[in-house]
């Protein structure tokens, strides 16, 4: 990207955003934008990564790599030998917002996966972890303010591309 300027660290101004409008349009689809690049081209430099307390890396790890998979606080607690209180203290503490509340909006990221499938919602449901479709469409409702069918009827025609994270 053409030059960059000088910023706090943190702050976007708008005359910033629109300088990176001008440059991203004017690439078009030509361009491969990836997270730091964003991060870069707004901020000046990439946003350094949160340093989480090893044990509960542990337990996000395990949620990312099967969101589906039935997880409770309890056996995080006890697959990083704290107590279930300490636990959902530290969890809290590290990442900004209650086990529960991440391990919903993983869950619910996961319809993600499913958006360009000729899918039946039941078994989506299912497929995601959820007991059943009722609990499904509250809780895509909840994380996301829109019905799952809405969400992938919108998605229909939609190109999802996976992203590899570089080191």
């Amino acid at each position: 990207m053409a030059g960059v300027r000088a910023r706090r660290a943190g702050v976007v101004d708008l005359d910033t955003v629109r300088q990176c409008h001008r440059e991203l349009s004017a690439q078009g689809r030509d361009i491969d934008l990836m997270a730091f690049d964003f991060d870069r081209l707004f901020y000046g430099q990439p946003i350094p990564s949160r340093r989480i307390d090893r044990r509960i890396r542990a337990v996000i790890d395990r949620i990312k790599s099967d969101p589906s998979a039935p997880s409770c606080a309890e056996a995080g607690a006890e697959q990083v030998h704290l107590s279930f209180s300490r636990f959902l203290h530290l969890f809290k503490q590290e990442v900004g917002v209650p086990f529960r509340s991440f391990r919903t909006w993983k869950r619910a990221r996961s319809l993600l996966h499913y958006v360009n499938r000729d899918s039946n919602l039941a078994h989506v449901a299912l497929d995601t972890g959820y007991p059943d479709s009722t609990h499904f469409n509250h809780s895509i409702r909840h994380v996301y303010g829109l019905k799952p069918k809405d969400i992938l009827a919108g998605s229909r025609r939609l190109a999802i591309y996976a992203q590899i994270a570089h080191a």
